[in-house]
């Protein structure tokens, strides 16, 4: 076996592992139940109080039974404060 047929091998047989552990992780977060998938990150979208802490509207009572307002301004905003002046960075 020379070099360049063990590097075919090697590159197939990594291709083939990184597609096997990324579905098998994308099945198993699909799996968790809603309230395990925690959202503790800066969503742009939220509401200014929410969004300093990472917080989101799943976290108030009820709110599958609640109308959501949503606007693409505050997601925009913040993509552009961020390229600009990188605070995040």
């Amino acid at each position: 076996m020379n070099f360049e047929s063990f590097m075919l091998i090697f590159g197939w047989l990594a291709a083939l592992l990184f597609i096997g552990v990324s579905g098998y992780k994308i099945v198993r977060l699909v799996r968790l139940p809603l309230n395990v998938r925690w959202e503790v990150y800066p969503v742009p979208h939220e509401s200014k109080e929410k969004r300093q802490y990472g917080g989101s509207y799943m976290e108030e009572m009820d709110w599958a039974t609640k109308t959501r307002t949503k606007s693409p301004l505050p997601a925009c905003l913040e993509i552009a404060a961020e390229v600009l002046m990188l605070r995040k960075v």
